[in-house]
């Protein structure tokens, strides 16, 4: 990633909607931002929630080509290796 995009990236990320995250009554050291699916925190239910935006499309592209998986969730062949580490179980 070059210097260009690295910024471009960082200034998406700090317009981003994050919020706090509350569980059991209290509100954690992080603040989160949700994609794909909403997970709550205080009723550990799941429910779908916005798309990966745009911008972060071209990074999940290439984080998966540099693990060596498919991108967006698909799942790699059984019986194929899922990464390059020693260690990694298969699929």
């Amino acid at each position: 990633m070059t210097v260009a995009e690295e910024q471009q990236v960082l200034e998406h990320l700090c317009a981003l909607p994050f919020s706090e995250v509350k569980m059991r009554g209290q509100v954690a050291r992080r603040r989160t931002a949700q994609f794909g699916w909403l997970y709550g925190y205080e009723s550990s239910k799941i429910e779908p929630g916005p798309p990966l935006p745009e911008f972060l499309l071209p990074l999940r592209e290439r984080a998966a080509h540099l693990g060596g998986v498919a991108p967006a969730g698909e799942r790699v062949d059984r019986g194929r290796g899922v990464g390059g580490a020693r260690g990694v179980g298969r699929v």
